[in-house]
């Protein structure tokens, strides 16, 4: 639907889409782009082509200021509307495919990373979920429906089945390690918190919330110094305002409701663009026209 909205969007002169200072910020972000088989997300959400990554970049510089974390509130830099990319969970795609192309175009980026799983010490159970189905695709939906809580199934499961998640690990790396973060930040890239272990926000007792929140940051914050900045798993969708009375006032924290507005100050919606099946040429003025016809309606913002 999105798509086909962009598509009747862009007959339209884009500045006649952009919201203006008072709307929100366009903050797409991935979580990896690669031509190579990723079997740990294949069952979760498409993979972005570096073919097309290169062409929604192309189509951003064109109408976006690329900006720092530093820099959001500024909404407007050089006469264009500004625009922050991130990346989730700390895939080695993002050091090996994602970041040389984001230096060659000067673009800046946040990596949101999981401090558990860093250096391949474990897997997501998102993605042991994944790999479950990849072997056993006739449970499908079983595999699919663990939750966090619940997560400990899946290893038992994959005894079972003779799917080995600390061979995939040593063979596979889907994660980057120290060293490769290392050049990131060398990079001038800033990398943030995703939690520990990547849960669910809504089904943590608030005092879990905050710990996850607090440790991963702080973990990325004691070895590289960055900007301060949390992005939630999956969603900050249910995450009561106790919760950010707990954060520090400075940091910048991040959910992922799309193109709305958000009530807390420093807090802001990312656009997962891997929902999107249209490039971001067509799915930008789409998510516009949706805002404009959600404030309308009184849907355009993120309440708690």
């Amino acid at each position: 639907m999105i798509g086909l909205i962009g598509r009747l969007g862009s007959c339209l002169p884009f500045s006649w889409l952009q919201p203006g200072p008072g709307g929100p910020l366009f903050l797409p972000f991935y979580h990896l782009v690669s031509e190579e088989p990723a079997p740990h997300i294949r069952h979760l959400y498409p993979v972005c082509s570096i073919q097309r990554f290169r062409a929604d970049l192309e189509w951003m510089l064109r109408y976006y200021e690329p900006v720092g974390l530093e820099e959001l509130e500024r909404k407007v830099k050089n006469g264009r509307p500004v625009v922050h990319l991130s990346f989730d969970d700390g895939l080695r795609q993002c050091a090996e495919v994602i970041a040389p192309i984001l230096w060659e175009k000067g673009i800046p980026a946040t990596f949101f990373i999981n401090p558990s799983f860093v250096g391949n010490r474990a897997l997501m159970y998102r993605y042991k979920a994944s790999l479950l189905v990849e072997a056993d695709p006739a449970h499908r939906v079983d595999y699919l429906s663990i939750g966090y809580r619940d997560r400990g199934w899946l290893d038992e499961r994959a005894r079972q089945v003779g799917v080995d998640f600390e061979l995939f690990l040593r063979e596979y790396r889907p994660y980057m390690g120290l060293d490769q973060l290392d050049d990131l930040v060398r990079q001038g890239f800033n990398l943030g918190g995703h939690s520990m272990d990547h849960p669910m926000y809504r089904a943590l007792t608030l005092e879990d919330q905050v710990r996850q929140t607090l440790e991963s940051v702080d973990w990325v914050r004691s070895r590289w110094g960055v900007t301060a900045a949390f992005a939630f798993p999956f969603t900050d969708d249910g995450v009561l305002p106790a919760f950010f009375d707990k954060i520090p006032a400075d940091w910048r924290t991040f959910g992922t409701a799309g193109f709305k507005l958000d009530e807390l100050a420093r807090h802001w919606q990312r656009v997962p663009m891997e929902r999107y099946i249209d490039p971001m040429s067509r799915v930008v003025p789409g998510i516009i026209i949706a805002y404009w016809l959600k404030r309308w309606i009184g849907r355009s913002w993120v309440r708690r």
